[in-house]
């Protein structure tokens, strides 16, 4: 059976080879012997996820000539939301409640339109991405197409706190596209980023980050290999080091690691141990 990488994990797996394993190939990791941790989604994430479906209709009405009826985009947007956050969620300081996530949304959505959105051409939305090597499958969903000078131009929209790298997974798609359409040129890699802000703050306008995109496939293709190279080792030791942890990571915590604290992270499992030999002492 074919295996699949998405391209939205390879920065994941840049910063933790094994958490992101454990999201991606979750049910093999525990047909393997290894009980994960259950991951409620973050509330950060899935107002990202709205805001993208709020803009992908923007574009979409623009592709077919039609009026762009905010209010009806909007409602859209968070019946996904309360829909993806239905068993639970990860609630944190900048969102707080239904009522200001759906404010969000409305607030990212509007300055991205109005700053970046009106200036593009867009081509195609939402754009589903697939190939396949040996027992491996990539596939990734391209944001958005955008007309670009003798070519077109990729475009990622990213929400959340802080720009991030995402060299690997815009140059995954840019693999893909050219791919699947192997007479047209990919001109421009860009990531626009859209701060999710408290709702007692004003709404700072979005970033746009250009890549270089041999750069990308450069990064995106050697990490694509490495998953290859180290899953197969697991496969045949079933043995968890195959994939490296960071415990340096932002998300190396109970809270949002499937592994942290469990046989298939030893080394976490060892410090959560040390954390309560040490809170017992203080006892």
């Amino acid at each position: 059976m074919k295996k699949t990488i998405r391209a939205s994990m390879l920065p994941a797996y840049n910063d933790c080879p094994r958490r992101a394993i454990a999201r991606q190939f979750r049910i093999n990791i525990e047909n393997a012997g290894y009980k994960l941790n259950t991951i409620l989604p973050s509330i950060g994430a899935a107002v990202g996820t709205a805001t993208h479906k709020v803009i992908e209709h923007y574009f979409q009405c623009r592709i077919a000539d039609a009026d762009f009826v905010e209010f009806q985009a909007l409602d859209m947007a968070m019946t996904n939301l309360q829909d993806e956050i239905k068993e639970g969620a990860l609630w944190d300081d900048t969102t707080t409640s239904i009522d200001t996530a759906r404010l969000q949304i409305q607030r990212m959505a509007n300055v991205y339109i109005e700053c970046i959105g009106r200036n593009i051409t867009p081509i195609a939305t939402e754009v589903s991405v697939k190939a396949e090597f040996e027992d491996w499958g990539l596939t990734g969903t391209i944001d958005l197409v955008a007309e670009s000078s003798d070519g077109v131009g990729i475009v990622d929209f990213k929400t959340g706190a802080v720009v991030r790298s995402h060299h690997a997974q815009t140059g995954a798609y840019s693999l893909l596209y050219r791919s699947a359409n192997p007479d047209v040129k990919v001109n421009s890699i860009s990531i626009d980023f859209i701060k999710r802000i408290p709702k007692r703050n004003p709404q700072s306008v979005p970033v746009t980050t250009n890549y270089d995109v041999n750069l990308c496939e450069q990064v995106a293709w050697n990490t694509i290999q490495r998953i290859k190279r180290e899953y197969e080792e697991f496969e045949k030791t079933l043995d968890p080091f195959c994939f490296p942890e960071n415990t340096m990571s932002m998300l190396c915590s109970q809270k949002y690691c499937p592994c942290f604290n469990t046989d298939f992270c030893p080394i976490t499992k060892s410090m959560n141990n040390t954390d309560l030999q040490i809170n017992k002492n203080k006892e």
